[in-house]
């Protein structure tokens, strides 16, 4: 799970929609992304799920890759 701050809340819905996940809308474990193409693998390796706290900062579970990536694209950046 990946704590994103606040602040960072809209570059971090920029980076999941620019690696390909699509909004699904609000499930009963949190805001759902979906990624938009084939499915090859298992459930969870393609979606992501991202909760808010009671501080306003955003829980979010990821796959792995999709966190490597996104580290990947800030140090580009």
């Amino acid at each position: 799970m990946a704590r994103v701050p606040h602040e960072c809340r809209a570059g971090f819905a920029y980076r999941i929609a620019e690696l390909g996940f699509i909004d699904k809308g609000v499930g009963p474990n949190g805001h759902l992304f979906e990624y938009q193409g084939p499915s090859w693998a298992r459930w969870d390796s393609n979606c992501i799920v991202m909760r808010e706290r009671a501080d306003g900062d955003i829980d979010a579970t990821i796959p792995l890759y999709v966190h490597w990536r996104i580290h990947r694209l800030a140090a580009v950046a």
